[in-house]
């Protein structure tokens, strides 16, 4: 088939239908890339985050559960977090368009802001896969040129195998505790 890329920011409490429904479109060839949610809880028990992360036995489809970082690798406060996480991506003080406007832009937060990131890289790494006119040694994308093929477990493979490891911090739940929120204490 055509490769293609899937960027859900949806979510919802663990439903097989749900699952089934993001599940089927990894089957048939899709790149599937979902949010992992905004809830500082463990994205395993919500749908369809909880198909990412090779823990949970979906390491055969090509499904990313992408989760939000802030610009120094900390995990977002907000972000969701555990093992059915695939990777993270910036997802805290994105400039955006704004829905409403053709012009206009806002700055968001949130895994639905880190997914279409990571989505975008999926899409160009579909685009640039094995064609060394498009990314030439010593090019900014020549780490693409290695992949033979453009289905999307080649891509999922890459992506998870580029992506720099433990690199968040501060990834369990409510362990980011904002400066503003801490008062002084004075005696």
């Amino acid at each position: 088939g055509i490769p293609a890329v899937l960027s859900a920011s949806v979510g919802s409490k663990a439903s097989l239908a749900s699952d089934r429904m993001y599940k089927r479109a990894a089957e048939a060839g899709l790149l599937v890339l979902a949010a992992a949610g905004n809830d500082d809880d463990d994205a395993c028990h919500y749908s369809p985050s909880r198909l990412g992360g090779d823990l949970q036995g979906n390491g055969a489809i090509p499904f990313l559960t992408i989760a939000a970082a802030n610009v120094d690798d900390s995990k977002a406060i907000y972000s969701n977090w555990g093992s059915c996480i695939s990777m993270w991506a910036p997802g805290s003080g994105i400039l955006a368009a704004k829905h409403n406007s053709n012009t206009e832009m806002t700055i968001m937060s949130g895994t639905s802001m880190a997914t279409p990131i990571a989505a975008g890289v999926a899409a160009l790494a579909f685009e640039v896969a094995g064609n060394t006119s498009m990314a030439p040694a010593g090019s900014a994308y020549s780490s693409f040129t290695h992949m033979t093929t453009k289905d999307a477990m080649t891509v999922k493979n890459w992506m998870i195998h580029s992506a720099q490891k433990d690199m968040i911090t501060a990834v369990q739940p409510k362990s980011i505790i904002p400066v503003n929120f801490v008062q002084k204490v004075t005696s």
